[in-house]
C-alpha cells in the first residue's frame, strides 16, 4: 500500500469487454474497491476511459482536498483489514478476495 491517490483506467477491444460484462461477478474491477466493497478510486472503464474523464478525476485528487483524504483513509482501513503489520498480508488479501468471489 503506497497510500497515493490514484484512478483505475482499463480499456479493452469491445469483444472482450463485453465477454468480461457478461461473466463479472463483482461490482468493482480495483482492488481497492473490492477489498472495500465500496468505490474508493475512481474506475475509469472501456468508454469512460478517456483523456477527458482521466483527467478530471485525477484534478479532483489535486484540487479537493477532502477527496484526497477520503482515498487515503480508505487506504488505512485497507491497512488494518489486511493486517499490514503481520507476516502474511499477501495471505490475508487472497483469503479476502477468495470470500468476496465465492460469497
Amino acid at each position: 500500500l503506497t497510500r497515493t491517490p490514484a484512478v483505475i483506467a482499463y480499456r479493452a477491444n469491445a469483444l472482450s469487454a463485453a465477454i468480461f460484462r457478461r461473466m463479472a461477478i463483482t461490482k468493482y474491477v480495483g482492488l481497492p474497491n473490492l477489498i472495500l466493497d465500496r468505490p474508493l478510486i475512481a474506475e475509469c472503464l472501456q468508454e469512460h476511459c478517456t483523456p477527458g474523464r482521466l483527467s478530471q478525476e485525477m484534478l479532483r485528487l489535486i484540487r479537493d482536498q477532502k477527496a484526497r483524504e477520503a482515498v487515503l483513509d480508505g487506504y488505512e482501513s485497507i491497512a488494518q483489514q489486511l493486517g499490514q503489520d503481520r507476516l502474511q498480508p499477501a495471505q490475508m488479501a487472497a483469503d479476502r478476495l477468495l470470500s468476496l468471489v465465492i460469497g
